[in-house]
């Protein structure tokens, strides 16, 4: 199932979300001009690499950098443009709602925090991968999880190959797909690659990063009880 369009009003353009969005889609139109040994020498040197960050660590700890820069800058890089296209669908999808929700700058701190953070947890659960992370789905996975937070009873409009169109409530498809990424990781384990090139573990911890920071610093905005977030509901007297 291929979500396109939430139900949530939009009172206002989410510039952080476009913004994001364009800078994904430059970075990619980039790396398409480079060819095909160019492109993979792009992805080998800005993706963040498990086995090189696990190195990085063990011979320089305090080098934070070391890490922090290819883990911040595999966020915008994507090793296809079907990669890129599902992303930048997922993130407008329910990024847009979610930065009208909490607003701009809370947002984008938990996007990129999300974003790093999962390829920490996927290091962690697969540090001897030498392939390249590359890819906005850990920080995209924070926003999913961010959406559940804020819209649980909101409806979502999904297609399913190959020609059916049906409303769907966000709680079951974000849920469902949150535990069909555990479950693969479980089935996958903890070998040294990634099956299929996705990095399940990644969004698994970009989904549960999203979560905790956004109630350690948005909770003000959860609202269980509502389709709208309670600082949209509240009206002027």
């Amino acid at each position: 199932m291929i979500p396109y369009r939430g139900e949530v009003p939009r009172p206002r353009l989410p510039w952080v979300t476009i913004g994001l969005i364009a800078v994904n889609v430059v970075v990619f139109a980039y790396q398409a001009t480079l060819g095909v040994e160019g492109f993979v020498a792009f992805v080998q040197q800005w993706g963040a690499v498990p086995a090189e960050i696990v190195e990085s660590l063990g011979e320089q700890p305090w080098a934070v950098w070391t890490w922090l820069v290819p883990s911040t800058t595999s966020i915008f890089i994507h090793g296809g443009l079907w990669h890129l296209l599902l992303n930048m669908l997922f993130l407008w999808v329910f990024g847009e709602a979610v930065e009208n929700g909490i607003g701009p700058g809370k947002f984008f701190v938990i996007y990129m925090l999300a974003g790093v953070g999962a390829v920490l947890v996927q290091t962690l659960f697969i540090p001897g991968s030498e392939l390249p992370m590359v890819g906005a789905s850990g920080a995209v996975a924070g926003v999913l999880g961010m959406y559940v937070l804020l819209y649980p009873l909101s409806k979502l409009r999904v297609y399913f190959p190959p020609a059916f169109i049906f409303r769907i409530s966000a709680m079951v498809f974000i849920m469902a797909w949150f535990f069909y990424q555990i479950f693969a990781g479980l089935a996958v384990g903890r070998t040294q690659e990634m099956v299929g090139g996705v990095a399940w573990w990644a969004h698994v911890g970009g989904f549960v990063i999203g979560v905790v920071v956004h109630l350690l610093i948005a909770r003000d905005t959860v609202n269980w009880s509502d389709e709208v977030p309670r600082e949209q509901n509240e009206q002027p007297a």
